[in-house]
């Protein structure tokens, strides 16, 4: 299973990296403005280090939850954000099992993602994956473990060869590769905005600021943020999730 979920969360990781140039899209002053500047919406997260504890809903239903805290480097300009949590997940052809994770996201004085370090666990099996992958270097590893025994640890590059020797040394046929490529290289890109909004939490109406993921209108991710940056509330429309505070309504 864990193998199988690292060849999902790797090769959607090269589709996005490679096809949708998220990087370009996210920093304003690289392509066009919005109401407001992205960037400045992310760098709230690290003015104030206000850590954001939400619990998942599928529905109304609680299903897991997730904790962020941003820090700040002792020197330099280096920023990190740690998150973890867990949530009941029913993968397709596997089952119903309830995954736990805990990384680190390490962002260099641009807000660019340097390193990505993510321990995802299975609680059924015991199993656990370990991922690193480094965007400016164009290099990943992962590491399986099964219960105290670790396996190989796995290292390779992020670019069509190297993601397309991996599937093959994990048995899996290139062709899916290619279709992946055919398929993400008529896309659109993504469109990432933000802008002045407003929530209303224990009646309370509160200034926010609404980050949001889209393509082609259709939302894949929207979080409202508070001027201390703070997620007070946010929605994953594709997997039909919704995160919230505890006792606040999602």
């Amino acid at each position: 299973m864990l193998h199988r979920l690292f060849v999902t969360f790797i090769v959607v990781f090269w589709a996005v990296m490679s096809g949708l140039l998220v990087v370009r899209e996210f920093y304003p002053e690289s392509s066009r403005l919005n109401e407001l500047p992205v960037s400045y919406v992310g760098r709230l997260l690290f003015q104030h280090l206000q850590s954001s504890d939400l619990l998942i809903y599928d529905t109304t239903r609680e299903v897991g939850y997730l904790h962020l805290q941003p820090k700040l480097a002792e020197e330099g300009g280096a920023r990190s954000l740690e998150f973890n949590g867990a949530v009941n997940l029913a993968i397709p052809g596997v089952g119903a099992h309830r995954l736990s994770w805990v990384g680190n996201a390490l962002l260099d004085e641009r807000l660019q993602l340097a390193r990505l370090q993510l321990d995802v666990a299975v609680a059924a099996t015991g199993g656990q994956l370990e991922i690193v992958l480094e965007p400016l270097a164009h290099t990943a590893s992962y590491r399986v473990r099964d219960g105290k025994e670790a396996g190989e640890l796995v290292t390779f590059t992020t670019d069509e060869k190297g993601v397309a020797a991996l599937l093959a040394k994990l048995g899996v046929p290139s062709s899916l590769l290619a279709q992946l490529r055919t398929q993400t290289s008529t896309m659109p890109a993504p469109d990432f905005t933000a802008q002045q909004s407003s929530t209303t939490l224990n009646g309370e109406v509160l200034s926010t600021y609404l980050f949001s993921m889209k393509m082609e209108e259709h939302v894949l991710f929207d979080a409202q943020m508070s001027q201390l940056g703070q997620v007070l509330r946010a929605r994953v429309p594709l997997l039909g999730y919704k995160l919230a505070p505890n006792g606040i309504k999602p």
